[in-house]
């Protein structure tokens, strides 16, 4: 209901695509998750909930997790562009 009301091209927040100019899998680049939008929105996230995932997981040491969460967040923030993609890919 509410996306015939906005238009089909709309994507529910956190819509980063637009900023960081993805709108296609032509326009995509594997790093894009480099882009200044995507790490200041994902970065403390990323580092947060997978330190936690590797302490509470696999019992790690928190320098340790903290170190492995932080070498995760390359990979966590292209799945995340990746997947925005896939989600306008699909919506239009």
């Amino acid at each position: 209901m509410l996306a015939g009301a906005y238009g089909g091209g709309t994507v529910p927040e956190p819509s980063t695509l637009f900023v960081e100019g993805i709108f296609s899998w032509d326009r995509w680049h594997w790093d894009c998750w480099r882009g200044v939008v995507w790490v200041f929105r994902g970065f403390i996230p990323v580092l947060a909930t997978a330190t936690v995932f590797f302490r509470a997981v696999f019992g790690w040491p928190i320098p340790v997790s903290l170190a492995a969460a932080a070498l995760s967040v390359p990979a966590a923030l292209t799945l995340s562009v990746a997947w925005e993609v896939l989600y306008m890919t699909i919506r239009q």
